[in-house]
């Protein structure tokens, strides 16, 4: 199994080093990103790191997205033979799927970018050898004119 994003820093986030809320499923490295401390991990059991909940959902900023998501829930379980909620549930991409994307576009115009300045500088540096080549032409044709 890979790697998650931790969604509090938006870094890699080995399984053995994260914690995943109860409430929103979503991962975070153990300590600052989690909120919790060093002590509290210690205390936490392998029984109870399961039940955590993070600092956004314990503050209720996620509560009307949750009872949005059981709201929908409860819809597709009551509307079986709607398959048109079912499909579009599925089909939207997680926001850890959207993030990853972002991450990975984002290392990609790094690189084209690294490549434009690279192409820049070598065409600056074209520009100064044809200036030069030109010059000792220029300077070719006033010797042989002189000698003329």
């Amino acid at each position: 199994m890979s790697d998650a994003l931790c969604l509090s820093c938006l870094k890699p986030l080995p399984l053995s080093e994260g914690i995943k809320c109860l409430a929103c499923k979503n991962d975070y490295h153990k300590g600052k990103c989690s909120g919790l401390t060093k002590a509290a991990l210690k205390n936490m059991s392998k029984s109870d790191a399961d039940p955590w909940t993070c600092p956004t959902c314990v503050s209720g900023a996620s509560r009307s997205s949750r009872k949005k998501r059981d709201s929908q829930s409860r819809r597709n379980r009551d509307s079986q033979s709607d398959k048109s909620d079912d499909e579009s549930a599925t089909s939207e991409p997680s926001l850890k799927d959207v993030i990853s994307s972002i991450m990975a576009l984002s290392a990609k115009l790094h690189e084209v970018l690294d490549r434009l300045d690279m192409l820049e500088r070598s065409g600056e540096m074209q520009n100064v050898k044809h200036d030069d080549a030109l010059l000792k032409l220029t300077e070719q044709q006033k010797s042989i004119e002189a000698r003329l």
